[in-house]
């Protein structure tokens, strides 16, 4: 299967167009703010995974921004990062890697109801973005709400199966 650069939707090995967006297709995953791949961690669980991604390409200041929010978050410095995520999406509020981030700055304060209204907002300028629907899941899982946890984990898996760490989860759920 290939994967679309610009859209995340997996395409036919022969195919050389996207069937979702019409994006011409390569052989590999481009990297970069229009579609690339990203690793993730759970500390808390332990889960990982790899989520394909796809956004707009966001003004270079809202790009400063966001790259500068994730610094303090990889520091544990989630005010700092919240702040920095808010001016990216001032600039460019379509950007839905900014509203994920932000989101997961909040999940990381324990902030739960905070972190799952940033995520469907992501969601909602990317109704595909996995990584999205996965950290939403999250959210609800460590609000107690299971049933709402897996409603988002069944969705991801919907948009991409490959996913072992998230059919794990929904197992245990079941």
């Amino acid at each position: 299967m290939k994967r679309c650069s610009n859209c995340g939707v997996k395409n036919e090995p022969d195919t050389k167009y996207c069937k979702n967006c019409g994006n011409e297709l390569d052989d590999g995953i481009q990297q970069g703010l229009n579609g690339g791949t990203q690793s993730w961690e759970d500390k808390d669980s332990g889960d990982t995974g790899t989520q394909v991604w796809s956004d707009q390409e966001p003004k270079e200041e809202a790009k400063e921004f966001l790259e500068k929010g994730d610094e303090y978050r990889n520091k544990g410095k989630y005010d700092e990062a919240i702040r920095y995520y808010e001016k990216a999406a001032n600039i460019y509020p379509d950007y839905g890697k900014v509203w994920n981030n932000k989101g997961f700055a909040y999940d990381k304060k324990g902030k739960y109801d905070e972190a799952i209204k940033c995520y469907e907002k992501a969601i909602s300028k990317d109704p595909e973005y996995v990584l999205a629907w996965n950290n939403k899941g999250w959210a609800y899982w460590y609000n107690g709400e299971h049933d709402e946890a897996e409603r988002c984990f069944k969705k991801s898996l919907s948009i991409d199966p490959d996913q072992p760490n998230i059919e794990n989860k929904l197992d245990k759920l079941s």
